[in-house]
């Protein structure tokens, strides 16, 4: 039993924790309804379209230099309480927010696959960028298409 202590991912696990906290405190401090709002002013309120780009286009930022953990305790609570302020489902919002964490290829530092790819196939940061930026826009917008079409019903 004390050997299968061993194997647990204790710094993930913390990592999960604090962004769990950081989510509630989020929404306990209404920093989500500001930040909703703010996002709603900037696109101009009426369409989900605009406010579903900027969330994205956030994460995709946010996705070079934090986790994917502290992106979804983040963006997920701004996203439903964007969604609300809406008038629609949060479903296009949180998925588009999934794949966003899962495709980001710019950088080696952002998960272990890359970091993989760059030292076995002896690759320079610039090479990662280099294929790694139009990829990673190309698998964003066409998210952002799938998200449209399958979640929001707009196309």
């Amino acid at each position: 039993n004390k050997e299968a202590w061993r194997y647990v991912p204790w710094s993930q696990l913390i990592l999960f924790a604090g962004s769990t906290a950081m989510a509630n405190s989020l929404a306990r401090s209404s920093l989500d309804d500001t930040a909703a709002s703010l996002i709603l002013d900037m696109c101009g309120g009426s369409n989900i379209v605009l406010p579903l780009i900027l969330i994205v286009g956030i994460s995709l930022v946010l996705k070079v230099i934090i986790s994917s953990y502290a992106i979804v305790a983040i963006l997920v609570p701004v996203s439903v309480t964007t969604a609300e302020q809406l008038g629609c489902s949060p479903m296009p919002f949180l998925m588009a927010i999934m794949f966003s964490c899962a495709y980001a290829f710019t950088t080696p530092y952002i998960g272990a696959m890359e970091s993989l790819a760059m030292s076995y196939g002896n690759y320079s940061l610039k090479d990662m960028a280099k294929f790694g930026i139009p990829f990673t826009l190309l698998i964003y917008a066409a998210s952002i298409v799938l998200c449209l079409m399958f979640y929001s019903g707009v196309y």
